[in-house]
């Protein structure tokens, strides 16, 4: 039902550029609630001129449009990763940009690892180009300790492959 709502009200020329007072835009309560499904329709909408003068001619929304703390919709996807990937594979899929920085310095791997992602997950960022050794603002890295904590955390067993292609990155 929340679909078909977003939907229509996208066809009768929603904002899907507005912001809310804490700087986010539609497609970044999408990620953060994790909803895959409706990042597909934020991100294929083409709904106002307003819309398309923000994304300079591409359609749908923004997918590097930056709320009030700097961060993408991909941050908050990848923090709330551990619930799964879908989320973020779909953002990617959007041309999000996985190495963008928020207002601390954070990609969205600092924020996917901080917030117990799964391996899966990991490796959809790394693969589109997360920098594995960039620090934040804290000089956290996120690093083949960290990856394989957080992969412990969720309960996940890597096999010797695995863990090279994680390391291949390094």
């Amino acid at each position: 039902r929340q679909h078909e709502t977003a939907a229509a009200a996208l066809a009768r020329g929603a904002d899907a550029a507005r912001r809310d007072r804490h700087g986010n835009a539609p497609l970044h309560l999408a990620a953060m609630v994790g909803d895959a499904a409706l990042i597909d329709l934020l991100a294929s909408s083409s709904s106002s001129a307003r819309l398309q003068a923000a994304v300079q001619g591409a359609d749908g929304a923004d997918p590097a449009a930056t709320n009030a703390e700097g961060r993408t919709a991909l941050h908050l996807a990848a923090f709330g990763a551990a619930a799964g990937e879908a989320p973020v594979a779909a953002l990617l899929a959007a041309r999000a940009d996985a190495a963008a920085t928020d207002g601390h310095s954070n990609t969205p791997l600092h924020l996917a690892a901080a917030g117990g992602a799964t391996a899966g997950t990991l490796r959809l960022l790394l693969d589109a180009g997360a920098p594995l050794r960039a620090a934040n603002g804290r000089r956290f890295r996120v690093g083949p300790a960290k990856t394989q904590r957080v992969c412990n955390q969720v309960h996940i067993i890597y096999d010797l492959f695995d863990l090279w292609k994680l390391c291949v990155h390094l």
